[in-house]
């Protein structure tokens, strides 16, 4: 059956190559075909954030070069609950193309093209691609788990999610389905689908990752939660998954274990900036604000400013009662992400207990117009009202 699926013009493509590959010739073929907002990258993570800040986008990944490493991070963007999932399609040497979609068919990836590259091929490629995301009713039915997750509909996700694992079951239903039944508390539900995903690909570091999730839900040995992360690091190891890892201590509450661990695989873990801004944010809650401090201080020193790492910086200081700084540091943050009710809350706080109540006013009403159902803005807001009338 022909391809009738029209490509947008307005499609953004973002040309990914791991080595610095020549991608002019696909950049050349794109343009012939009219599609002119192409970007290249040389990095992921940048690529990936462009992809994340577009409904209308397409990444074309060159793996020619490193094909287990463009792998490994093909099957992390498919199943990572915190990326949004978009279309991919690999680049691969001629005669690769069987054998690189058989190990990406459970995680959505159904086409990818070869060099030399055909022109023809490519727009088939993109065709399909878009034709199965776009309307398709599976990556539809992602999309819609991947809200109701966000708004904690956990029924409604498991709902969608059974439906699409009694058609077939692939890497991404199960994953989902241990997912939500770990949101759940239903742990001997969520190892049940976890132990499928498993049998499917038990060396994807997604199956790794929610592993660990597993084990750090049951409150499993801390020597066993380092097996597990010896497993993951055994292969191989792309920035950004340090995130990933801590990120999982943080959200079960295991943030001694997480700081402890973090800095046992320091070495391994060295080239990834996010480590510092993970280690703050572990010491953090540990209440080790000296630590924390010291930590964001080299992350920032790295050339990394982040909207969570100047929140972070301003909680700390208003923590140790430095509210010039913390001010400084809020309202820094506030520039980079004036649409986050907590940034102005914070600074609402910050000008409350420096005694500036216009600013604090401000603030909260700020945070209440953006965020009307958050209790605390709502709560200060009226206290300051009341007492300016009393006044």
């Amino acid at each position: 059956m022909s391809v009738t699926f029209e490509i947008p013009r307005t499609l953004e493509v973002g040309l990914v190559s791991l080595d610095q590959k020549d991608l002019m010739p696909i950049s050349q073929a794109l343009k012939k075909v009219g599609l002119q907002n192409i970007t290249m990258f040389t990095e992921l993570e940048k690529a990936i954030e462009f992809a994340k800040g577009s409904k209308n986008a397409l990444l074309i990944l060159d793996v020619r070069s490193q094909l287990d490493l463009g792998l490994e991070y093909l099957k992390d963007l498919k199943v990572d609950s915190e990326c949004q999932n978009f279309p991919v399609i690999p680049v691969v040497k001629a005669g690769e193309q069987t054998a690189v979609l058989t190990l990406l068919r459970d995680y959505g990836v159904n086409d990818a093209v070869a060099m030399p590259l055909q022109t023809s091929s490519l727009v088939q490629a993109i065709s399909r691609t878009l034709a199965s995301f776009l309307p398709g009713e599976i990556e539809a039915s992602i999309r819609a788990v991947r809200a109701a997750i966000a708004a904690e509909r956990f029924d409604a996700a498991a709902s969608v999610l059974s439906r699409l694992s009694e058609r077939r079951k692939t890497i991404r239903t199960e994953l989902g389905l241990s997912h939500v039944s770990l949101a759940q508390n239903d742990l001997d539900g969520s190892r049940n689908f976890l132990g499928r995903a498993k049998g499917m690909d038990p060396a994807s570091f997604g199956v790794q990752l929610a592993v660990l999730k597993q084990l750090l839900r049951e409150r499993s040995a801390v020597g066993e939660i380092e097996e597990c992360i010896q497993s993951m690091l055994s292969r191989l190891s792309p920035p950004g998954r340090i995130a990933q890892i801590l990120k999982a201590f943080y959200r079960s509450g295991r943030f001694a274990d997480g700081l402890g661990l973090s800095v046992s695989y320091e070495k391994d873990f060295s080239v990834d900036p996010s480590l510092k801004l993970w280690q703050a944010k572990l010491a953090l809650k540990c209440d080790r604000l000296d630590s924390a401090l010291q930590l964001l201080q080299k992350f920032h020193s790295s050339g990394q400013r982040t909207f969570e790492s100047l929140n972070m910086l301003g909680v700390i200081n208003k923590r140790k009662g430095k509210l010039d700084v913390a001010v400084r540091a809020f309202e820094e943050a506030r520039e980079m992400n004036p649409g986050d009710y907590r940034i102005h809350f914070n600074l609402g706080m910050s000008f409350e207990e420096m005694g500036n109540e216009p600013k604090a006013l401000e603030a909260y009403q700020s945070a209440c117009e953006i965020a009307p159902d958050f209790e605390k803005s709502k709560h200060r807001l009226a206290v300051l009202i009341a007492k300016r009338r009393a006044a």
